[in-house]
């Protein structure tokens, strides 16, 4: 059997994750399987010095930027 994200082998006795929509992938190419299969929402930014959360651009954001020829991390 292999990784539904890289394709190599998931070996016996190793951490494989298995999702909910049937994929098995390593623990190391969960996160991409999630992001890449399942697209949630999410918004990009940092954390201020007060640990407050100041988001830069939202998926949409991103992609109407990208449809300007904006760079996606620029405001």
């Amino acid at each position: 059997m292999n990784c539904r994200v890289c394709g190599n082998s998931l070996f016996t006795g190793r951490t494989v994750f298995h999702c909910a929509c049937g994929a098995f992938t390593h623990a190391g190419c969960w996160e991409r399987h999630v992001v890449e299969a399942h697209k949630p929402p999410f918004v990009l930014g940092t954390i201020s010095l007060n640990g407050d959360f100041v988001p830069r651009k939202s998926r949409a954001g991103i992609k109407e930027s990208l449809a300007r020829g904006e760079p996606a991390g620029v405001k």
